[in-house]
């Protein structure tokens, strides 16, 4: 989907989201779930926090930046 990679793409050099950046990538996700039968949906760049964070996508996430950043956070308080 070339959208999407632009939309990221354009998310990631600019260090912003927009609202129609934002709903290229929740549709995307939405597809995902719907047409693809996704039961949630891996977040794996950090830039992604920007598109949605504190937003509901209106499907299930994994942020994997989120994981890795309280494993290191454990790791650091030797909680790990």
């Amino acid at each position: 989907m070339r959208q999407v990679h632009d939309s990221y793409r354009d998310m990631a050099l600019e260090g912003r989201i927009t609202d129609e950046r934002r709903h290229v990538l929740f549709s995307a996700g939405r597809q995902m779930q719907e047409a693809e039968g996704a039961e949630a949906v891996m977040l794996g760049s950090t830039d992604l926090f920007l598109a949605f964070d504190a937003q509901d996508c209106g499907f299930p996430i994994v942020d994997c930046a989120a994981i890795h950043v309280d494993a290191i956070y454990r790791w650091s308080v030797g909680k790990a």
